[in-house]
């Protein structure tokens, strides 16, 4: 993970995928008006996610915790032989009665001496059900029979691909959201190889998560505890990490990753995983990450909502970004009839 004596050069940029335009102009050509209030979205994996009885977890080291140094933490921030950078998305969602339009900002931010660099991608697809508008449109009003699934797949690829292709050499990479599995897991796992070739160290964080992983396979807590949360928030203290824990998937051995819990402060830890070839290639510095990630959890300094201070900017960079085409505005030019009730959440 030594990227040599130079920082590569980001600089702040951003980008208005191809999609948005040529769906903004099917929007008009066929007389559909959305809404002028948007809703939020909230991810959520669940339709992804193995089954439990296919899941195989067991911990790599003792049960219990492991001490964090913020000291050699702060060390490694300030390091010229780290790139840091940090991923998060936003996402607002436009339901109409001929379809729903998903409007996102993607974000990354790096951790340059002084200053944090953004770079920031729009999107926009309208998904209908309706075959007679998408084929009015050539298209570019997407046919889904399952516009809930169909979205999420291509806001994932349009993730992988945007991360892929802005991250330099050189980097550590702290991603919002899990390792995810099912069908769309394997276009994330096509791009480690090419992580890997350019040096690129991905690291995801799960905040909030529900998960009985721990609690299901480990025999020493099995019926001791509500959840994982509720078992690593009970036996870590204050700057400590769980023991390591590998997930593999019975069905399908790529479906893999290493992962442990981090308690910053008093309240529900962050799990962070690694990708189980990333984590074995490049094991010698996994114990510097984890530091710098502690340091970078007290910099924020957020106990109610404990996030790294990269992802916690980037998606301040998303939600400001999407305010910058005035999309509200712009629909009310296209045509679509409102829903009654537009929903609090997409999926």
């Amino acid at each position: 993970m030594r990227r040599g004596n130079a920082i590569p050069l980001v600089t702040k940029r951003l980008i208005v995928h191809n999609s948005f335009n040529k769906t903004l102009n099917a929007l008009k050509a066929t007389n559909i008006r959305l809404p002028q209030q948007s809703s939020p979205v909230t991810m959520d994996y669940q339709w992804i996610n193995s089954s439990p009885t296919d899941d195989l977890v067991f911990n790599l080291e003792d049960i219990g915790g492991y001490d964090l140094d913020v000291k050699e933490g702060e060390m490694i921030s300030h390091d010229p032989n780290y790139l840091i950078a940090g991923y998060d998305e936003s996402i607002n969602k436009f339901s109409a009665l001929e379809g729903t339009a998903y409007y996102t900002s993607h974000s990354l931010v790096f951790l340059a001496p002084e200053m944090y660099v953004p770079i920031n991608q729009l999107t926009m697809y309208f998904l209908t059900r309706s075959k007679e508008l998408s084929d009015r449109s050539g298209g570019s009003l997407i046919y889904s029979l399952q516009p809930a699934i169909d979205s999420q797949k291509m806001y994932l690829d349009d993730k992988v691909d945007f991360i892929f292709s802005s991250v330099p050499s050189n980097s550590i990479l702290f991603i919002d959201g899990p390792i995810i599995a099912g069908d769309v897991y394997t276009h994330l796992v096509s791009k480690f190889p090419g992580f890997h070739e350019r040096n690129i160290v991905p690291c995801f964080f799960v905040k909030n998560s529900d998960s009985n992983m721990v609690i299901d396979n480990i025999e020493e807590v099995r019926g001791r505890y509500n959840s994982d949360l509720h078992w690593s928030y009970s036996v870590l203290r204050d700057g400590q990490r769980s023991c390591f824990f590998k997930y593999v998937d019975r069905n399908n051995a790529r479906n893999t990753k290493i992962f442990c819990y981090i308690k910053a402060f008093g309240v529900s830890p962050l799990r962070v995983e690694f990708y189980t070839t990333s984590f074995e290639k490049y094991s010698n510095n996994i114990t510097n990450i984890l530091n710098l990630i502690y340091y970078l959890l007290l910099v924020q300094g957020n106990p109610r909502n404990p996030q790294i201070r990269p992802i916690a900017i980037a998606e301040a960079y998303a939600r400001e970004t999407l305010k910058i085409v005035n999309f509200e505005q712009t629909m009310r030019s296209v045509g679509l009839k409102p829903t009654m009730n537009q929903e609090r959440f997409a999926w």
